[in-house]
């Protein structure tokens, strides 16, 4: 680019180019290149072009290995450890004393950047949390001096103040710094002093164009922005483009998809390269990345912290030794610990053996070397769990060699941060393996994002001074709260000495003049500019900002494209396609029970893929007590209970005391049946309590029906039905006056309207009600839950339970028919499951959710039928017969 010719110029003649952050350093970098490349030229050396932050980190290293005088300048984690623990110990009740530190840091950098001084603070009336902040500054700068250490991030000042100055060098070009701070504009005459060629680039206005977009709301905008980036993308491809969004990083999802679809569809395409054409600031953080997240894994299961979410990943994963020749032992492994152990063996050893007893020999020797690894003291300097920590990584053989660019420059940079940590030495010299791994971690919470390919377009958080010359520049979000910027003062420096330093953002007169500098910024660096803000926000009518310039000319509607997705949808032909049921059953007794008939009713190919296909869902187990555990546990105690007492009179005659001790005995007993042994003693007290409630609500309710037998519980029968033979199991049945009663356990919410229609949500109790030899009068839920319990079901109106209604007034149908007599009503039940039972028999298995995308969520069959994926249950509903 042309206005850009200068620096590239510079940069031939073997100059050094500093720029105000990376991003520059990266554009100008890319600009060289492909200079070098239009001139023919097959190899170049490397543009000298660096962010000022690493050439100053570089100048001090250079500067210390040739003087004892100069203190050691410490990387930002260390500080943010130093200022962290500050804050703790003067201030104990500080709810997260890390960012509290981090904000403290960021201002004492901003005081001395500006030329202040934290003794010149005392001087000046100081708020409580200003005089905390004093007293943190003094301790840090205390600290540093008797480590004689620097913070990394004050080396523009301290270079001045020691002299570290080079003697000779390249002539340097400033790029990007519209308003250095007074630190660095003292180094930049400092080097001039020196005799250094200092220049400052200030781009020659562009005769460009600048359009005004007024969009209808902040999607319409984002559309409109990436048409305009492809139209001039397609005219300049080899130019740089620009947009600044504001809330880059509440944004991000949604733009990048936007600006996939219009500047490059093959990346919605599946195992298509990720080489962009466009470039988002930021990212999410490195741990986020899957080859990090394992590498934490790893580490943390060797400390022998790990859980069944960590075993299962590491067990999955490829990222570790021998991933590839034990893939099917370790996948068998995996399966095994969900279905059986509920919980991963609980150290590195049981692991080990584990895996070697299923064939994974490779696993079981890494993590055993890993463990020798890091065995030894139990704390340690910063700088020996580093070292350690790799020792661990290198046992697991990771980074594997055979990986990806972006899995490469991720594992590249989770090496970098352990070195990093080695800093923390400085001032943590005694940690053990768990805040070693916790900084490690908090360290690995930073912003990533793989480099891949040319990019062209460059997406920046805004509004802000792009400081270089772009092609095209689009500057989005531009209304009148957002710009110019509201004033920011720093609560931990007094408003007075942020204005007499003349800080950023201190005054409303500093804000509007920055505003009005940027937009001058923008009109001269851009060929092609447009300034946009939305009519409406949040269903709120906004105004653009009063800062845009006057006359600007509206931009034509950008052409709009037609989407990758929009295309294929539009050149597929449609197919007819015939039913194509799956082969007729050929047994007359089948598995599921009562099960069959709740997942043909949501979903006829969920049946099919779940009793004929076997396509059962891995197990998620939890350390504790979940939602199917407490319901077999409620189940086993109160059939306890129940046994040998048979009726409500029996009930009655116990005295208090008497019906305590049964009930507690009958929850202990169900709890050491069923509880796994890695459930510790708190989680069991509470569940025991949580179980003893429940059974004593319910036994409230039984204490005030009318007298009643209890003839069954949990009994296994049989019974046809659609020609299908099925075993069943009914939880409790009494009997009620000569009527039978059937009653299902639940732990949680169950709807009134789930016996309703052809296709009912709970068919359990009806299938029970028409299969049961002796044909019961009513059915009913028994709830225990945190709400209370209490009786929901329907049946004869001879039946007197409170919360059961008479079959008369209940809405039988979808269209809430009412009038059916309780033989009517079974017999139309008998009939819609008979046709539910024949319809899985003929092997129907069309993919037919009963109520949609709600069904869908509660099925994890989404990959096999495409429609929806998985999804998990609502914690307040327990799914219909889950115990069957």
């Amino acid at each position: 680019m042309s206005v850009n010719a200068p620096c590239l110029a510079h940069l031939d003649a073997g100059g050094l180019v500093l720029t105000a952050d990376l991003r520059q350093a990266r554009i100008l970098r890319r600009l060289h290149d492909q200079a070098r490349i239009a001139a023919g030229h097959d190899a170049w050396p490397t543009a000298q072009v660096l962010p000022l932050e690493s050439w100053l980190a570089s100048l001090w290293r250079e500067a210390l290995a040739e003087r004892d005088d100069l203190p050691v300048a410490l990387p930002a984690v260390a500080m943010r450890w130093l200022w962290r623990r500050l804050a703790a110990a003067d201030s104990p009740g500080l709810v997260d004393p890390a960012a509290i530190g981090a904000r403290a840091r960021a201002s004492w950098l901003l005081l001395r950047a500006h030329g202040g001084s934290v003794d010149g603070l005392a001087r000046w009336p100081l708020t409580r949390d200003q005089q905390a902040f004093l007293g943190w500054a003094r301790a840090a700068e205390r600290a540093l001096a008797e480590k004689r250490a620097c913070d990394a991030g004050d080396l523009a000042s301290r270079v001045v103040a020691h002299d570290a100055l080079p003697e000779t060098g390249p002539p340097i070009l400033l790029v990007g710094f519209r308003r250095p701070t007074p630190a660095q504009s003292s180094l930049f005459d400092r080097l001039a002093q020196r005799g250094l060629d200092v220049q400052r680039f200030e781009a020659e206005p562009q005769a460009g164009i600048a359009w005004r977009y007024a969009a209808a709301d902040p999607g319409s905008e984002r559309t409109g922005l990436a048409a305009w980036l492809r139209m001039r993308l397609a005219e300049a491809p080899g130019g740089v483009h620009g947009l600044q969004v504001p809330n880059l990083a509440g944004e991000r999802g949604a733009l990048e998809r936007a600006l996939e679809a219009a500047l490059q569809p093959a990346l919605e395409l599946p195992d298509s390269p990720r080489e962009r054409v466009f470039d988002l600031a930021g990212g999410p953080p490195l741990g986020s990345h899957p080859i990090v997240e394992i590498a934490i894994d790893a580490l943390r299961m060797t400390l022998g912290g790990g859980d069944w979410t960590m075993t299962s990943r590491l067990l999955r994963s490829e990222y570790v030794a021998g991933a590839a020749g034990e893939r099917e032992a370790r996948l068998q492994l995996d399966a095994r610990l969900r279905s059986e152990g509920r919980a991963p063996p609980d150290t590195p050893a049981a692991l080990a053996g584990a895996a070697r007893l299923a064939g994974a020999a490779g696993f079981a020797s890494a993590l055993d070397a890993a463990v020798a690894r890091v065995a030894g003291r139990a704390r340690r300097a910063a700088g020996a769990w580093a070292e350690a920590f790799g020792a661990c990584l290198a046992a697991w053989e990771w980074p594997r060699a055979d990986i990806g660019s972006a899995d490469w420059q991720a594992a590249t940079r989770f090496s970098e941060l352990l070195r990093e940590l080695g800093a923390l030495s400085a001032f943590a010299p005694d940690l053990t393996a768990g805040q070693a791994l916790a900084e490690l971690q908090e360290l690995a919470g930073s912003p990533f994002q793989p480099e891949g390919g040319e990019p062209a377009v460059f997406v920046m958080e805004g509004p802000e001074d792009p400081g270089l010359a772009f092609d095209s520049l689009w500057v989005a979000g531009l209304t009148a709260t957002a710009w110019p910027r509201p004033v920011r003062i720093d609560a931990f420096l007094p408003i007075e000495v942020q204005r007499r330093l003349a800080m950023p953002r201190a005054s409303a007169e500093g804000c509007v003049a920055e505003a009005e500098a940027i937009v001058a910024a923008w009109q001269t660096q851009a060929a092609a500019l447009v300034l946009s803000s939305p009519l409406r926000e949040d269903d709120t009518d906004v105004d653009a900002s009063p800062l845009l310039p006057a006359g600007l000319a509206t931009l034509p509607e950008p052409a709009s494209f037609t989407s990758r997705a929009a295309l294929q949808c539009g050149s597929t032909a449609l197919e007819t396609l015939v039913p194509d049921a799956a082969p007729a059953l050929d047994v007359t007794r089948v598995r599921g029970g009562a099960r069959l008939f709740d997942l043909h009713s949501r979903c006829p190919f969920r049946a099919f893929g779940e009793l004929r296909l076997h396509a059962a869902p891995l197990e998620e187990p939890q350390a504790g007590f979940d939602r199917r555990l407490r319901g077999q546990v409620l189940h086993r105690a109160l059939e306890r209970f129940w046994s040998g007492l048979g009726s409500q009179a029996a009930l009655l005659a116990l005295g208090t005391s008497a019906c305590r001790r049964r009930a507690e005995d009958s929850v202990d007993r169900a709890i050491a049946d069923i509880a796994p042994a890695t459930v510790g003693p708190r989680i069991r007290e509470l569940e025991r309590d949580w179980q003893l409630g429940a059974v004593e609500g319910l036994l409230a309710l039984d204490r005030a029906r009318e007298p009643f037998d209890v003839v069954e519980t949990e009994r296994e029968m049989s019974g046809h039905i659609g020609g299908l033979e099925l075993r069943l199991r009914a939880d409790r049945v009494d009997d009620v006056g000569g009527a039978l009663v059937v009653i299902d356990y639940k732990t949680g919410r169950v709807r009134g309207t789930s016996w309703r229609g052809a296709r009912m949500d709970a068919p359990q109790l009806p299938l029970y009600a028409v299969l049961h030899p002796h044909r019961p009068a009513a059915i009913a839920f028994a709830e225990a839950g945190f709400a209370g319990a209490r009786f929901t079901g329907v049946g004869d109106e001879a039946v007197r339970i409170e919360g059961v209604v008479a079959a008369e007034k209940f809405s039988l149908t979808e269209d809430k028919e009412k009038g059916f007599g309780w033989r009517p009503m079974t017999e139309r039940w008998w009939a819609w499951l008979d046709a539910l039972a024949r319809d899985h028999a003929a092997g129907n298995a069309q993919v037919d959710p009963k109520l949609g995308s709600n069904t869908c969520r509660q099925c994890h069959l989404g990959t096999l039928c495409r429609v929806d994926p998985a999804g998990a249950l609502a914690d307040d509903e327990e799914e219909a017969g889950d115990g069957d």
